[in-house]
């Protein structure tokens, strides 16, 4: 019988032993994937850049994509096992990320839209009306796609942190227990009320 017993709990810590590495290995995993999402979204960081007379050439810059499953490893990301503190906003940061690029794909989606409008219209005060919204939908693109592009850097830097945090000795003296308190940083993007809600 103790016998039984003594071969039951070996099983059962055996069991948890693996459990515990899994989790461990699947958070650094899920990590390094968000990571590449943040370093390809960085590829494309060219912005308007016009000056006085108008744009120097015919090219829109593409905005930053994180591709269709970003959010999905976000949610599915157990960022506790990383955290610094009890009240880590990483994962609302990430989020916040995802949303800055898609304002950004918004607009450029409407400049693509006035450019093709411009190419069809014959007439010299509509097309002049055209590009003064061009010219201030490129301003708004400029001014905000900055605030972004430091948000994916500073995402990154935490994600390399979290990663090194991951590894199975690290994670083997982290302390148990409730994390201590902590203080996150302000958001630098925000959503834009203009644009329709996040599909579910």
């Amino acid at each position: 019988m103790i016998l039984a017993l003594v071969g039951y709990a070996i099983g059962t810590i055996q069991i948890l032993l693996i459990d515990w590495i899994h989790s461990r290995v699947q958070h650094a995993r899920d990590l390094r994937t968000l990571r590449a999402y943040l370093r390809q979204a960085l590829v494309l960081s060219k912005t308007f850049d016009w000056d006085e007379a108008g744009p120097k050439d015919d090219s829109i810059p593409r905005a930053p994509y994180l591709g269709p499953n970003f959010v999905d490893v976000v949610g599915k990301t157990h960022f506790y096992l990383t955290d610094e503190h009890d009240d880590d906003n990483s994962q609302q940061a990430l989020l916040a990320i995802d949303d800055g690029c898609r304002i950004l794909q918004h607009y450029i989606s409407k400049a693509d839209a006035l450019v093709d409008q411009i190419r069809q219209t014959h007439n010299a005060a509509e097309r002049a009306i055209i590009r003064n919204d061009l010219r201030g939908l490129a301003e708004y693109y400029d001014g905000h796609q900055p605030a972004l592009i430091f948000s994916i850097n500073d995402a990154i830097r935490d994600l390399d942190r979290r990663i090194d945090q991951a590894r199975l000795w690290r994670q083997l003296n982290r302390p148990l227990g409730r994390l201590p308190a902590g203080v996150n940083p302000p958001e630098l993007v925000e959503s834009d009320p203009r644009l329709p809600p996040r599909a579910v």
